[in-house]
């Protein structure tokens, strides 16, 4: 048997490698990829930007002068970090803020807050306070939302021009969207004093037990209006300046979904918020201190009043408060994003964007001219 020497060599084969770009690990090409909370990081920006920090602070102090009006003196003073402008409580000298910040801010973000009394304009007094708390917090929440979700998008800190510009077009927006859980629960809650007074005037326990059971279940949507407004409504917040097209209903039924639909994940998000929160507050906390420590030594040498101190201090505890504040608000807005992957799979970088401003052409000249 002769070999022809025109006949092509057979192919030889050789391994082409393991492919990793395929099952499970087909997307995972970074640590973010696999753990999403690892974005939530990035918001510590935030703490670093003074300029964020300073509209923090005066929309705080705004809030709190409003708070204290709607609201009697005695609900101030169980806020410590607030009532050291007060200097009706002393505070001791070597102290890392043992009133830690980061407990504070659920009064904030919720807007649940106890003060003293239960006379008849308590509800008058309540409602007040929080309709103040809403209008108050709306802009600054727009800013640091948008913030927060443009870090943990990968994204850098846009110009605060342009993002108050949207958050002045979508403030009333997001007013409506916080007012209309309590409204919807106004429109059920009118039901509970009727079945009362029927159940007043018929006496009976026939009558009695339905109303009862009728009660029982009318709490039920009420629960989950009221209670799941305290994340439905930030989540809405945020849905609202993230997204190109805003409108209350829609933003505030998508801050519903993600809360009684990824549960699980709102909750991982929230304990790694958390400790976000942990370590600003204890970081800030540390600054505050020891700045306090290194003025305390020449305050002593001169006797000034021990009140100069305190007044002192007492407002140094406001700067971890202020910190923590902000970067909250914004963790808001990158949680926003992780659960909007989470629900409909759309990638967090995918982030509307404001498209630039065309640039007007320029005149023509006229050569004859």
């Amino acid at each position: 048997m002769t070999h022809d020497s025109n006949e092509d060599p057979q192919p030889v084969a050789y391994h082409a490698g393991y492919s990793l770009e395929h099952g499970v690990l087909a997307r995972a090409r970074s640590w973010v990829d696999v753990f999403g909370f690892i974005r939530l990081g990035r918001v510590l920006r935030v703490a670093g930007s003074p300029v964020l920090l300073s509209i923090t602070l005066l929309t705080t102090i705004t809030w709190w002068l409003g708070w204290n009006l709607c609201l009697s003196s005695e609900s101030l003073l169980r806020m410590p970090t607030l009532a050291a402008l007060s200097l009706k409580q002393p505070f001791p000298q070597s102290t890392l803020c043992y009133d830690v910040a980061w407990l504070d801010v659920l009064s904030s973000i919720s807007l649940v807050s106890v003060f003293a009394g239960s006379d008849d304009t308590m509800w008058y007094r309540l409602f007040a306070a929080t309709l103040w708390s809403i209008l108050v917090w709306t802009p600054a929440a727009l800013v640091l939302l948008r913030q927060g979700a443009m870090l943990v998008a990968g994204r850098n800190l846009l110009p605060l021009a342009d993002v108050f510009t949207w958050a002045r077009r979508r403030y009333w927006r997001s007013v409506l969207a916080a007012c209309i859980p309590a409204a919807s629960i106004a429109s059920i809650v009118w039901l509970v004093p009727v079945v009362g007074w029927i159940t007043t005037l018929a006496n009976s326990w026939w009558v009695a037990v339905p109303a009862g059971v009728f009660l029982a279940a009318l709490a039920i949507p009420i629960g989950i209006l009221g209670l799941g407004s305290l994340v439905a409504v930030p989540l809405s917040w945020s849905a609202l300046i993230n997204e190109p097209d805003p409108d209350p209903l829609d933003s505030l039924s998508r801050g519903y979904e993600y809360l009684y639909r990824r549960p699980l994940r709102l909750f991982l998000y929230l304990v790694v918020s958390l400790a976000v929160l942990m370590v600003v507050s204890f970081l800030f906390s540390l600054i505050a201190l020891g700045g306090f420590e290194m003025i305390s030594g020449p305050l002593r040498l001169v006797a000034v009043d021990s009140r100069l101190s305190e007044f002192t201090l007492g407002l140094l505890r406001l700067f971890p408060l202020i910190a923590v504040y902000a970067v909250s608000w914004a963790l808001i807005g990158g949680i926003y994003l992780l659960l909007r992957q989470d629900a409909g799979g759309q990638e967090p970088e995918d982030l509307w964007i404001v498209p630039p401003q065309p640039l007007q052409p320029l005149p023509q000249l006229d050569p004859l001219a």
